[in-house]
């Protein structure tokens, strides 16, 4: 039986896969390691990362209802249980935009993840490229090793001036 010192607190559930530049780790002190970090050791292959997921639920819902409506978001017939899960939601009376919480229910679940995953992808925002860089700097600044700090803000720089540019094809390409 696992203590409740080595147990993950509810909290740091639920999560969002995204591709990002930016990686989220648990910040609390556990014996084992949290569950994003085990997540994002078996996701990092695919250069995809987990994110908090957004708990208003309320806004997660009105999203959801909204991008129906209006043809933003379909779902697809390869998706029976979701097709399923929307209209057998129920409105809960205690809270006003809430759609009521049935335990032990599947559909809940499926339309719970649906609702986590839409609206943390649509409000989550990326880290600036500056605090990316500024991170990375710390790290090698905390080892010592300035030589390569430097070596790698130059880099970082000339790939974010040269990012924001647009494509030129053709004979007469981007020269440096």
């Amino acid at each position: 039986m696992r203590s409740e010192h080595n147990r993950v607190p509810e909290s740091a559930l639920p999560f969002v896969p995204v591709r990002s530049n930016r990686r989220w780790t648990c910040s609390r002190t556990c014996l084992e390691t949290c569950v994003a970090d085990q997540i994002n050791e078996v996701l990092e292959p695919y250069d995809l990362d987990v994110i908090p997921a957004s708990n208003d639920r309320i806004g997660g819902w009105q999203l959801m209802y909204r991008m129906l409506q209006t043809s933003e978001w379909q779902i697809a017939d390869t998706c029976p249980k979701l097709i399923e899960a929307i209209p057998s939601r129920m409105h809960d009376e205690k809270r006003p935009g809430d759609v009521l919480k049935v335990p032990g229910d599947p559909l809940d679940d499926v339309a719970d993840d649906v609702r986590y995953g839409i609206y943390t992808f649509i409000t989550s925002a990326a880290k600036p490229d500056d605090f990316v860089l500024q991170d990375e700097l710390r790290a090698l600044a905390e080892l010592g090793d300035l030589t390569s700090a430097a070596i790698r803000y130059q880099q970082r720089r000339e790939e974010l001036e040269y990012s924001d540019r647009p494509a030129v094809l053709g004979r007469y390409g981007r020269r440096r």
